[in-house]
């Protein structure tokens, strides 16, 4: 309110009769005009009254009067004023006056109105100037009566008090004068309990500087003393031991017991909210029925209704909601714990959340993440979502976790709702399987129970127990399925492929790599190659276009761009058009051009094929013996002999045979004819 004084009548002297036989006490009778903005006031009205002696930079002259329920119609208002003696001397004086609408609390809404108002007498007041020293007069003028004037026993001392001893008049020192009043410099022999600066009836007790109100003690019905400072400061009477320690507009309502505004500005603490606290700040405000939370500072932060034990440290606008239960934000800006939530943290950031109705959540930091289920957790990062009970999310930026202990640990645009299930980072993840996982990578989705997936960009392991390492747009599509890499690739059951480019296997089957290759019989192998094929059980495909049908076979194509087909169970087929050539150390067995070549076979050679001729020292009646490392020494080697006629253009016209003795195979004339020195024999020894 916002009020305008006009002055109107005048001041008078009391007793204005018979002024001869009676002398003019020291009251006054002050009307005026209260305005209301531009309206005449009417109601009930406040008044503190007090005189100077110049308009401006005055001393105060007598006391201050209170008037408090002065009735005020159409503006106008009479009141009876008693300043003491001393006051109207006869120089100018005016009129300071504040005044208070009775309806609000007794420290809010106090208004000064400016400027002071000049005190005018009537010519009864003007007599009385010159009455000072007159017989009649019912005053004393300053310095009127001296100290030897009063009948006192002795003569005072320096600094002593005239008082009254119990018979009489007396000087005394100030150490023994009962005191009852407490002096600029200060009291001596005040007793603990009984001297006291304050009241003894159930009025406040303020304290002021220049005048305006700084400090006020108001009793309370309900439990002890309420102190309210600073500015406009105000404490609902049925509030007990409250305490508002400065600043300007900070309020406790009813019956905020206990309850603590340290400063700041327009910070509020609100009904039935016990043991509440405000550290500073502006516009921050604890509800209703919030017992036991306390704000610290900041700007615009609340903690709403039937919040026990909430608590904001800091930051601006942050919010704690109805019925949050020991919920706790250490700063920020627009974080906000949701209604009915308990036992939940956010430690600072901008625009978090915690859901409704969740329990023993966290969110550490970081921009717009929300932890909307019990247990949940955000690290930081940005816009997250961690919605499942006992889930997380450690950073990054618009992860989502949605179901029971789902973890992600950063990325960007991840999403975990298998349960239990984890994606570790990267971009656009997701583990919908329960246990799921997924490393890192873009786009990579693990879909069933215990699938991972490590890394790479858009695989897919939508198998139970699948998995995929790494590479690009492979899939597992079924129980245990495995791809180490490569590019889309896909494994069936129990089937591994270790990389390559579009590969299928399935039914336990292997492929190593290679590029359009299937293994599709139980327990079958490609190796690697181009566009092989295995479709028999336990068989081998490698090379070109490979194919095993058979169960069993063993299938090997060169580079030649054919298919070569085994369709025989247990076969081994090998298409070589170079040739087959079997290395064992330096010697060489190759098949070639319709013939079996031994590289390095010759006469008497150490290879497994060599020609032997008989001499003199082999050579014994119708038998010449063999010498050689790879049938010396095995009676059980297969040697197959033919003759050789470029060695001795002799014709053997007689049967041979072999035997084996004394470590060594023996060639003999079967029908007893001599052996002639000379004669030589192709030999290949085929050892068991």
């Amino acid at each position: 309110m916002k009020t305008q004084f006009g002055l109107m009548a005048s001041v008078l002297l009391a007793c204005a009769g018979a002024l001869a036989a009676t002398p003019l006490g020291t009251a006054i009778t002050y009307q005026g005009r209260l305005l209301e903005g531009s309206h005449p006031a009417n109601g009930s009205f406040d008044f503190w009254f007090k005189v100077y002696d110049a308009l401006d930079g005055g001393t105060q002259q007598g006391v201050t009067i209170a008037t408090n329920g002065v009735s005020v119609t159409n503006g106008r208002f009479a009141v009876g004023l008693d300043f003491g003696p001393g006051v109207f001397t006869g120089g100018a004086r005016w009129l300071d006056i504040w005044v208070h609408n009775s309806t609000n609390p007794p420290n809010v809404g106090w208004v000064w109105l400016s400027p002071l108002q000049p005190l005018t007498p009537r010519p009864s007041a003007v007599w009385a100037t010159n009455a000072a020293l007159a017989a009649q007069a019912g005053t004393v003028v300053a310095g009127g009566v001296t100290a030897p004037q009063f009948a006192t026993p002795i003569a005072p001392s320096a600094s002593q008090l005239l008082g009254f001893d119990g018979a009489g008049l007396a000087w005394t020192t100030r150490a023994v004068v009962p005191p009852s009043g407490w002096f600029l410099g200060g009291n001596t022999g005040t007793i603990p309990g009984t001297n006291y600066v304050g009241t003894t009836d159930p009025e406040p007790f303020q304290l002021r500087a220049n005048g305006v109100p700084g400090f006020c003690l108001t009793p309370s019905a309900s439990a002890g003393v309420n102190i309210a400072g600073g500015r406009a400061a105000s404490i609902a009477p049925g509030t007990g031991a409250g305490t508002i320690g400065g600043g300007m507009g900070n309020a406790l309502a009813d019956s905020a017991h206990s309850s603590t505004i340290a400063g700041g500005q327009q910070n509020q603490i609100g009904p039935r909210t016990q043991l509440g606290a405000i550290g500073g700040g502006g516009g921050n405000t604890i509800s209703t029925n919030a017992g036991s939370s306390a704000i610290g500072g900041g700007q615009g932060n609340a903690i709403g209704a039937s919040v026990g034990g909430g608590a904001i440290v800091g930051g601006s606008f942050n919010r704690v909601n109805d019925g949050a239960t020991y919920g706790v934000i250490g700063g920020g800006g627009g974080n906000a714990i949701g209604a009915g939530a308990a036992y939940n943290r956010i430690g600072g950031g901008a625009g978090n959340q915690i859901g409704a109705g969740a329990w023993y959540s966290t969110v550490v930091g970081g921009t717009g993440n929300v932890a909307s289920n019990q247990f949940a957790t955000v690290a930081g990062g940005s816009n997250h979502v961690a919605g499942g009970i006992f889930s997380s999310i450690t950073g990054g930026s618009a992860n989502v976790v949605t179901n029971e202990g789902d973890t992600i640990g950063g990325g960007a645009g991840n999403t975990a709702s298998g349960g239990d299930s984890v994606v570790r980072g990267g971009q656009f993840n997701r583990a919908d399987g329960l246990t799921s996982g997924v490393g890192g990578g873009n786009g990579n989705w693990a879909e069933e129970w215990d699938a991972t997936v490590s890394g790479g960009a858009t695989n897919w392991a939508y198998g139970v127990s699948s998995t995929i390492a790494g590479g690009a747009w492979n899939e597992a599509v079924n129980y245990w399925g495995t791809v180490g890499g490569g590019q889309a690739n896909s494994a069936g059951y129990i089937t591994t492929i270790l990389g390559g480019l579009r590969n299928v296997g399935d039914n336990m089957g292997l492929i190593s790599g290679g590029t359009l290759n299937v293994a599709d019989g139980w327990c079958s192998l490609v190796t690697g190659g181009y566009s092989n094929r295995v479709d028999g059980a336990y068989s081998f495909a490698a090379g070109r276009r490979a194919n095993a049908k058979a169960d069993g076979a063993f299938v090997w194509a060169d580079s030649m761009d054919a298919i070569s087909t085994c369709v025989v169970t247990n076969r081994f087929t090998v298409r070589a058009t170079g040739g087959v050539a079997v290395n064992a150390g330096t010697n060489n067995l190759e098949l070639a051009g319709g013939g079996l070549k031994v590289t390095g076979a010759g006469l008497a050679t150490r290879t497994p094929a060599f020609i032997h001729q008989a001499t003199s020292g082999n050579t014994s009646g119708f038998s010449t013996t063999i010498s050689n490392p790879y049938a010396d020494g095995n009676p059980g080697a297969l040697l197959l002999v033919t003759h050789n006629w470029s060695q001795d253009y002799t014709s053997e016209t007689h049967p041979v045979g072999l035997y084996y003795g004394n470590g060594h195979w023996i060639l003999y004339h079967e029908d007893g004819a001599t052996m002639p020195v000379g004669m030589a024999y192709n030999v290949l020894v085929i050892r068991p």
